[in-house]
């Protein structure tokens, strides 16, 4: 619906007095019939053009389950807004699970009355491991130890001789994932603009990475797996 000033309004009326004619109105101030009819209606039932106030949408979020989801939000581990909404519909705190933004404008409001200040980020929290992946790494780990890692070819391909645990759950075990990350951000600062740019740039900047880099990569992987042991097969910093 198009805004209409109070002074509008009431020259809508004032010229419809004079005329009687919502279609003669309508034209005399080049307004559409639709509009004109509007006011001229708000006008003969109620005596004034003024918007009649209204209640408004009753609030999703009661003030307790506003607070516990600003809680349960800034809680350590939390699962985000979504897993707060399904907390809090189980908790019984609201009749169905609320969304996600939901959630968050909730929450700030709370924070805003305490005079805090929260800001929310949208994306995935990182999964976390399941217990049998974290298994494959502990074994794997366990094995090798006290392997001598100079004589061993790191590669991410499936198949090959020397087998690594998943690498999309275990990148931290094998520093091939961080000499591609170098690549990457090397390759992304040259802004190329064709397939064949590209394409040159990747070789190019993989004969660039120092071999300084790759011997302390090499190095690491008696940290890296002496610190998943310690996590009993968990994630590591690396």
């Amino acid at each position: 619906m198009a805004y209409t000033s109070e002074e509008l309004k009431w020259s809508i009326i004032s010229t419809w007095k004079q005329c009687k004619d919502i279609s003669a109105t309508a034209r005399q101030l080049k307004l559409s019939r639709k509009v004109v009819s509007r006011w001229v209606t708000r006008y003969t039932d109620t005596g004034c053009v003024t918007q009649a106030l209204k209640s408004g949408r009753k609030p999703a979020l009661s003030p307790a389950a506003a607070e516990q989801a600003l809680q349960l939000l800034l809680a350590k581990g939390s699962s985000g807004a979504q897993g707060v909404a399904l907390q809090l519909h189980q908790q019984g705190l609201t009749p169905t699970k609320c969304h996600k933004t939901t959630i968050i404008r909730a929450a700030k409001k709370v924070a805003q009355q305490k005079g805090q200040s929260i800001q929310a980020f949208r994306g995935k929290p990182a999964k976390r491991l399941t217990q049998d992946t974290k298994s494959k790494r502990l074994s794997f780990c366990t094995s090798n130890n006290s392997r001598s890692w100079a004589n061993v070819m790191f590669t991410d391909r499936k198949k090959s001789l020397f087998s690594y645990p998943d690498k999309k759950k275990g990148p931290d075990l094998n520093p091939i994932e961080n000499v591609w990350s170098n690549v990457q951000a090397q390759v992304n600062s040259l802004g190329c603009k064709t397939f064949e740019e590209f394409n040159a740039a990747v070789t190019q900047q993989f004969k660039c990475v120092p071999k300084a880099m790759l011997e302390n990569l090499i190095e690491s992987m008696g940290s890296r797996t002496a610190l998943a042991i310690q996590a009993g097969g968990d994630k590591t910093p690396y």
